[in-house]
């Protein structure tokens, strides 16, 4: 008898890097997200960008804060962004991965807050009045200030949980009255959260939710 490698059948997640684990709750056995990893970018159905330091403020077009702090790799994960845009390959941004998304799509980050380095929050998906929450480790977002048409809003902070909210001259930005958690980048077919659902039970709600939102923006 022929035996079928069931991985075979799943559609293959690309992980941008080689940290693995930010995807293990997608490679689990499940009815909604379930994916095989490759490690070839151009077999990807789906790809992850995952989390780390912050983003290369010059990727936005920004100054450098003086408490930003970024690598080299922002030169080939932009190069796999626009690789995978130009195939229209769906994109899953998770917290620095998130923020790469908002950065190569129009807008631009915070690049100093508070609040949200460390514990977890609750976070408010309006629209599916569900508030949920999401451990963090983050002192960048997404600048509110800078949002694009083509954006969706889908989460944001329960609660400000920031004092400052600086740019890269290290001034206030002024009219920030939210904190974005989670948008679908709609041209650039991508879905970004701001927490680390990876750290999470798998089979918790938040969990289960990302899923879900993962499955009716980008399958």
């Amino acid at each position: 008898m022929i035996q079928t490698n069931q991985n075979s059948l799943l559609p293959k997640l690309f992980v941008v890097g080689s940290s693995f684990s930010y995807a293990a709750y997608l490679l689990e056995q499940n009815d909604v997200a379930h994916f095989a990893l490759t490690r070839d970018p151009a077999e990807a159905d789906i790809a992850m960008f995952t989390g780390g330091e912050d983003v290369n403020p010059a990727t936005y077009g920004e100054p450098c804060g003086s408490n930003t702090r970024f690598s080299d790799r922002d030169k080939e994960e932009v190069k796999l962004f626009n690789f995978f845009r130009s195939e229209d390959i769906p994109m899953i941004g998770i917290c620095r991965g998130h923020q790469l998304f908002a950065g190569l799509s129009g807008g631009r980050l915070i690049q100093d807050v508070t609040g949200h380095a460390g514990g977890r929050h609750l976070v408010n998906f309006e629209g599916y009045n569900k508030i949920l929450p999401f451990p963090s480790a983050h002192h960048q977002m997404v600048d509110p200030t800078r949002m694009q048409p083509d954006w969706v809003v889908l989460g944001i902070s329960d609660n400000l949980l920031s004092k400052r909210y600086l740019d890269g001259n290290d001034k206030e930005i002024n009219g920030v009255d939210t904190e974005l958690e989670c948008i679908h980048y709609v041209n650039s077919n991508a879905l970004g959260i701001q927490g680390h659902p990876e750290w999470m039970d798998p089979d918790c709600e938040s969990v289960a939710f990302w899923r879900e939102l993962i499955r009716e923006k980008l399958l």
